[in-house]
């Protein structure tokens, strides 16, 4: 009760009055003093095929992270199995893409053409689609992410509600990343898709690539979808991962 305040919107997450940060309490436990490279997977688009979301959510390992699209029915319910679960969890928001309104990412997306008060109207609707999150990201707002005006906006809300950003890198031009460190958002980024071609032998090349930056950096983060065939390969990769040297992590992990 301490992380939320009622409004017509719903439960939305605060900062509680003693400092405590929603992203921080709702994060799944990791032993951060642990030496080796950390390698962080965001599966997105959850909740969006119910026999997808439960397959993913009963199959794959706890410190996968999962991004509930905000438009799926009953994602509260699905945020709360997937802590039930073990996993930590994310909004998925839908934001203005380049190509818009050719492609419409939804009802009540974030638009660059929106009025501040509007924007933000918004956003604390999806913020109270449900609680127990640590954060927000998009997947479709390429021309969004990219206006460092209305990114300010988002990431100064985001911050005064604790909450953590995952800049998916919906384009190469996203400004989330930069500006959220510069403003001292908890931030991950993400460094590659690993089934924009879903193939087994991409996939497991893709991940091996992840292992390589994990190695360099310390640590990375990828993002995929809840496709069977990723799904397969995921579960099988993973098993052998502490084997060679590398630690799963979820997203809060590795936040800069």
């Amino acid at each position: 009760q301490r992380l939320v305040e009622t409004t017509p919107d719903g439960l939305l997450p605060v900062v509680s009055k003693n400092g405590l940060q929603p992203w921080q309490v709702y994060a799944r436990p990791f032993d951060h003093q642990d030496p080796r490279p950390r390698i962080a997977v965001v599966i997105g688009d959850m909740g969006l095929s119910r026999v997808a979301t439960d397959t993913e959510l009963h199959r794959l390992p706890a410190n996968v992270t999962m991004a509930f699209d905000v438009h799926a029915e009953a994602v509260d319910a699905w945020l709360e199995r997937a802590r039930h679960e073990g996993h930590e969890t994310l909004l998925s928001i839908p934001m203005e893409p380049y190509d818009y309104p050719r492609s419409d990412p939804g009802p009540q997306s974030l638009l660059t053409t929106l009025p501040d008060s509007d924007l933000i109207g918004r956003l604390n609707k999806f913020l109270g689609k449900g609680v127990g999150y640590v954060g927000v990201t998009t997947l479709t707002g390429s021309r969004f992410s990219a206006d460092k005006d209305k990114v300010a906006l988002l990431l100064e809300a985001l911050k005064k509600r604790g909450l953590m950003v995952y800049d998916s890198q919906v384009t190469r031009n996203s400004v989330l990343g930069i500006m959220a460190e510069k403003m001292h958002v908890p931030v991950a980024v993400n460094s590659l898709v690993i089934d924009e071609d879903p193939t087994p032998e991409t996939i497991d090349r893709l991940l091996m690539s992840l292992e390589k930056t994990a190695r360099i950096e310390g640590s990375v983060v990828a993002l995929a979808s809840p496709l069977p065939i990723t799904l397969d390969r995921l579960a099988i990769w993973s098993k052998g991962l502490a084997e060679r040297g590398f630690v799963l992590a979820p997203l809060s992990a590795v936040v800069h």
